[in-house]
């Protein structure tokens, strides 16, 4: 490598590599959202399924969506 030139600055999340940090985060966005999504789903069918009331329904699908959109982002960091 040449004096002076500078390696190319890569960000990682998870297994996938990016170019910035502005692609980085928004993948991180991303993961977090569809966690969300998956969480509140797979809640409202166990809600739904134990035979709870619609606000018991409500509730399990809200927590279900914390708890995937916490799981979803992950503790890396870009």
């Amino acid at each position: 490598m040449p004096a002076g030139a500078k390696e190319k600055v890569r960000y990682q999340y998870g297994n996938n590599f990016y170019e910035s940090l502005r692609e980085c985060l928004e993948a991180k966005r991303k993961a977090k959202r569809k966690g969300a999504v998956i969480g509140a789903v797979g809640g409202a069918v166990v809600g739904a399924a134990s035979g709870g009331s619609v606000g018991g329904t409500a509730l399990a699908a809200g927590v279900g969506a914390q708890a995937g959109a916490v799981i979803g982002r992950r503790t890396e960091h870009c």
